[in-house]
């Protein structure tokens, strides 16, 4: 038999003063830092979507006199995303909600369809840390490669050796993250594709999302918001480099990166490289005696929740891992 979601609330007499415990603590919100690294609900109307974009065009060469110009080509590249379904059924006896003295059952119930605000989240911290938690699989990137890759068949990505994973130099003080964040800029700056520069100063100028675990918070903040940076035996306190130069940087830890490895991306990049594609948004369907007769039988009543979307995977040019 089906039990209800508790029991402890049939019995006469109880109140509700307490029925606000969890309100604080459980808040299905997505981050406001997700949509600097995700575009959300791109909309689709297929089980399997294509996708593509034609590839940066050769650059020019010496055109000697006399001969013919130097020819190019050129060329597009396509990628596919599929959708998945995703979904929860919540169960109770008629009963049990016609006993429940706080009517607090099927509010409760409801609740489970409020977490559907984390699962692009989830997509995006799967696609980080290269670990399905909750996706079927991790999808490659459209070049063939994983999201964060020094070389693809054997040629360095982007043109540039260590392609898009800058090997870091630890987390235990500002220097070291310093030192690393200037390596991420000059590695922006120096991808290039068939003769062209990928990543222009204005995109590397434009902001910088720094994505890394829990941990990490308060060393991080002490490297990239503090005024001043402390340094040396001596004590000595030199400007924050990074402030004074203006750089704009924004900070997100997370709890599910628990490694000391941290990700960069480019803020001001219009295509984002990971996207949600949404083929049906949230639906909810409350299946209780007066909506569904066949639970009569029975006596189960339910609350069914659907989502269909899927983690896109675009060329990962604006995005960068901190290997550490």
């Amino acid at each position: 038999m089906v039990q209800s979601l508790s029991a402890s609330t049939f019995a006469g007499g109880i109140v509700d003063a307490m029925m606000g415990t969890y309100d604080d603590l459980v808040t299905y919100q997505q981050s406001s830092n997700l949509s600097l690294l995700m575009e959300l609900a791109v909309p689709t109307d297929k089980r399997r979507t294509d996708y593509g974009f034609w590839d940066t065009p050769p650059g020019l060469g010496h055109w000697e006199q006399g001969s013919t110009v130097p020819r190019g080509r050129g060329r597009s590249t396509s990628f596919s995303v599929v959708v998945s379904d995703w979904g929860r059924a919540i169960e109770w006896h008629e009963n049990d909600r016609n006993d429940d003295q706080l009517a607090g059952l099927l509010p409760s119930a409801m609740r489970s369809g409020q977490s559907a605000a984390y699962l692009p989240e989830e997509f995006a911290m799967d696609a980080l840390t290269q670990t399905a938690s909750i996706l079927p699989s991790i999808p490659l990137a459209p070049d063939g490669g994983a999201l964060f890759a020094a070389a693809i068949g054997g040629v360095a990505r982007f043109g540039v050796s260590g392609g898009n994973i800058v090997t870091g130099t630890g987390v235990a003080s500002e220097d070291t993250i310093l030192a690393d964040f200037y390596s991420v800029r000059t590695r922006f700056a120096r991808m290039v594709h068939r003769g062209s520069r990928l990543v222009p100063d204005a995109l590397i100028n434009g902001g910088m999302l720094i994505i890394a675990g829990s941990h990490l918070e308060g060393i991080l903040q002490k490297t990239f918001l503090n005024s001043r940076i402390a340094q040396g035996a001596a004590g000595a306190t030199p400007d924050n480099v990074v402030k004074s130069a203006g750089h704009k940087v924004t900070i997100w830890t997370h709890p599910r990166i628990t490694g000391n490895s941290w990700y960069v991306a480019l803020t001001a990049a219009t295509q984002k490289v990971l996207f949600e594609v949404e083929r049906m948004p949230l639906r909810e369907t409350i299946l209780t005696i007066d909506q569904n007769p066949a639970a009569a039988v029975d006596g189960i009543e339910q609350v069914v929740f659907k989502k269909r979307a899927g983690l896109g995977m675009n060329l990962p040019i604006t995005l960068m891992q901190v290997s550490n």
